[in-house]
């Protein structure tokens, strides 16, 4: 899943802000927030204006660093083995080479990226009361875009979403008045 830094724009006007370390799906979901104060051109005409980073990783798989060792000669005994003092035969070591620490990216899979944009933009509600971000992507595991080539500009329009307003000491929407 490709990361990258962005411009979001905020109005008609062009005011806008950089985004940094945004996925495809972060992409859409800011863009369906948006839409309606940008006029629908919330990265640019086509999300050219975008810095691929690489990618979207999890975590790492650290495999700890080896310090090298001398090799350790074996040690013949010493003295009769029924002497106090006799010393039993030491096997020898080989030497080890020292190996650096290693770290292996593992991949952000689609589970752990809605997980973070849901934990990230959870409090984004309709006037219903439900969480918009559930809206874009449902289900518990759907299925996301890898890269920024995937989206479909063209297709990409959200209608009829309003924003609630957000209680934010409940987590609950705010009651709207009667019109």
């Amino acid at each position: 899943m490709e990361i990258a830094n962005v411009r979001l724009r905020l109005n008609k006007t062009g005011s806008d802000i950089p985004l940094f370390g945004v996925t495809p799906a972060e992409v859409i979901f800011l863009h369906m927030l948006h839409q309606g104060n940008n006029g629908g051109n919330s990265f640019g005409d086509k999300l050219e204006n975008i810095m691929l980073l690489g990618e979207a990783v999890a975590g790492y798989k650290v495999t700890p660093a080896v310090e090298a060792q001398p090799a350790v000669p074996p040690q013949p005994a010493v003295g009769n083995p029924k002497d106090k003092d006799y010393l039993p035969p030491v096997p020898g070591k080989p030497a080890v080479e020292a190996v650096p620490e290693k770290r292996e990216p593992i991949p952000r899979i689609d589970a752990q990226e809605i997980a973070r944009l849901r934990a990230k933009y959870g409090a984004n509600v309709d006037k219903k009361g439900t969480k918009l971000i559930n809206q874009v992507w449902p289900g518990i595991n759907p299925s996301l875009p890898k890269t920024f080539g995937e989206i479909q500009w063209q297709g990409v329009q959200f209608d009829d979403n309003q924003l609630g307003a957000l209680n934010m000491a409940t987590g609950q929407p705010m009651p709207t008045l009667p019109a």
